[in-house]
């Protein structure tokens, strides 16, 4: 079970015979119920039990830096016990992929938060409720005055991000499926036919403290611990260093050290950024203390595609990590890292336009996490626009798959479209997967489509109605010189795309292309028109805007023959 689900509050329960009693605490929930557990909020029961031989177990250690118990942490680490780094023996089956694997493959890792072979120092920082802050420094400090190994290595369970690139989730080979179970997580590949067999379970290599500053865990208590020595630009088995890590950190490079990330779950204001009365930010902190910004991991990654590449996974629609300030820094001193592509040849450039794809609701984050200007200072610095990446997208793929027409607050989005049109991406230009930007567009499922037959009654920035940001979002592509008729590799034209969704907006989009001269008769390798498709996707919708126009089509040749 994950510490976020355990951190709950020890409220009372009606037990069977109709008496209140206290739930278990999330400790004793989490580790079981040894009795160094069950009594760990009271250190004097602790120590009698101790004085009776009782067993110091990891898990007595961990649920005591679980639950922020820093007298009973002492208790336990000075009498006869597996020390600052004990943890429970590690059940994990199918460990296949080890962390040297893991640059040989140009696909987006994301490592879960699964906390089954997490350290106490982990724990500790973490702690099962936000408002324990102090408690976590208190715990945090006692296991470091026993010198824990800040730089032990544990497992944690690989997720493969299917939409980590324009397109991605269109893979003819399907997507990675995680399917939580109580223990470890099952891999299931969905297939094209539905079935889903189970695959092994993978996993990575981990170093805690580098985890623990990309996680947004409390690191104050270690940076600030007298005699404390560590190597800055150690690397974790991926080749991170901890420059790296900070710069991927969970709430961002720019915060002070004294944050952790139950904090930032909520406000969107800029008081977690570092500044005269906080002192240094994370980053300035590793800088000083002379992490390498020239270094690159195994992946051939340098900070920049860190620190763009940096997200909140605990939270969904959480805020945007605060990274504006060290990413101007480094632009204004390591230009040369601008045009700096990692292993597989992707810049910074397509790191940042990815963030633009990724952030879902970019309007209230703007002022202190820029999302496109961020691409626009990256031009300024002298990214090449013509750059592509290693899967042949374009500026254009990305900016095309980045919900164009899903948000009110489109227009940064439409002027770095046009940006890049004017500076030479060629809009018709196909990616790897054979997919163009216009195509990508129309199959484009950034926002659930539930939530956008409520938009169709809302009007957009300037006071337009919603059919009217559709039309104008396919002019921009007409604009940008869209060959309508093409078809791809499979023989699809874009009508097939439209097909297959059936939001309130495909009927003026098929009428748009049926306009400029897309055959609704064409039929793709399989042999399927695109009514074939939309009628087999239940898309009654562009069904009847199909037959409606080959009716009024065939009776218009019937007139003008007679």
């Amino acid at each position: 079970m994950d510490a976020e689900l355990c951190a709950e509050d020890c409220t009372m329960a009606q037990d069977p015979s109709g008496w209140d009693s206290p739930r278990p605490s999330p400790g004793v929930l989490k580790f079981g119920d040894e009795p160094l557990i069950t009594e760990g909020n009271d250190p004097k029961q602790v120590k009698l039990l101790l004085e009776q031989g009782c067993v110091i177990t990891p898990s007595a250690i961990l649920a005591a830096c679980y639950q922020s118990e820093s007298d009973t942490l002492i208790l336990l680490l000075d009498h006869d016990s597996p020390g600052p780094n004990a943890r429970p023996e590690a059940k994990l089956m199918g460990a296949s992929l080890a962390c040297k694997d893991l640059p040989s493959s140009d696909v987006a890792l994301l490592l879960r938060r699964k906390d089954s072979q997490y350290y106490p120092l982990h724990f500790a920082s973490i702690g099962m409720r936000s408002e324990f802050k102090e408690g976590h420094r208190a715990t945090m400090n006692v296991l470091l005055r026993y010198k824990p190994d800040l730089f032990a290595e544990f497992l944690q369970p690989l997720w493969y991000d299917a939409d980590d690139r324009p397109g991605a989730y269109m893979s003819d080979v399907g997507e990675l499926v995680c399917v939580e179970s109580d223990s470890d997580d099952e891999w299931y590949e969905l297939s094209s036919d539905g079935e889903m067999p189970k695959i092994e379970t993978k996993y990575a290599a981990r170093s805690l403290f580098h985890v623990m500053l990309e996680d947004g865990a409390l690191v104050e208590p270690i940076l600030n611990c007298d005699g404390l020595d560590f190597d800055v630009n150690r690397r974790d088995p991926q080749g991170r260093t901890l420059m790296h890590s900070v710069c991927r950190n969970a709430l961002g490079a720019d915060v002070h050290a004294d944050v952790e990330s139950y904090e930032i779950r909520e406000p969107i204001d800029g008081r977690f950024i570092a500044n005269e009365g906080t002192g240094p930010s994370l980053f300035e902190i590793f800088h000083r203390r002379g992490g390498d910004l020239q270094a690159r991991d195994y992946r051939g990654k340098n900070v920049l595609h860190h620190l763009l590449e940096a997200r909140s996974l605990r939270y969904e629609r959480a805020q945007p990590p605060f990274i504006y300030n060290t990413f101007k820094y480094i632009l204004q001193h390591l230009p040369e890292l601008v045009n700096s592509p990692d292993n597989h040849g992707t810049y910074p450039l397509h790191a940042a336009l990815n963030r633009v794809r990724e952030i879902t609701f970019p309007t209230v984050w703007q002022k202190f996490s820029p999302i496109e200007q961020v691409v626009k200072d990256l031009l300024d610095a002298g990214a090449r626009p013509l750059e592509i990446d290693s899967r042949g997208n374009t500026a254009l793929h990305y900016l095309a798959d980045s919900g164009l027409g899903e948000r009110t607050d489109r227009e940064p989005r439409r002027a770095l479209f046009r940006f890049f049109c004017e500076a030479g991406v060629d809009v018709n230009a196909r990616n790897h997967k054979g997919r163009t930007a216009i195509e990508l567009f129309l199959d484009n499922h950034k926002v659930n489509e539930a939530t956008l037959d409520v938009l169709m009654y809302l009007k957009d920035d300037n006071g337009g109605p919603r059919v009217q940001i559709e039309d104008d979002l396919l002019e921009l592509f007409e604009a940008s010189g869209a060959r309508w008729t093409d078809v791809d590799p499979k023989g699809q034209t874009l009508l097939h795309w439209v097909a297959r969704h059936n939001p309130w907006y495909v009927r003026s989009r098929a009428y748009y292309l049926l306009k400029r001269g897309v055959d609704p008769r064409a039929k793709d390798k399989k042999g399927r028109t695109a009514q074939d498709v939309a009628e087999a996707a239940g898309n009654n919708t562009v069904a009847a805007v199909l037959r409606g126009w080959l009716v009024r089509t065939a009776k218009s040749q019937m007139a003008d023959q007679a």
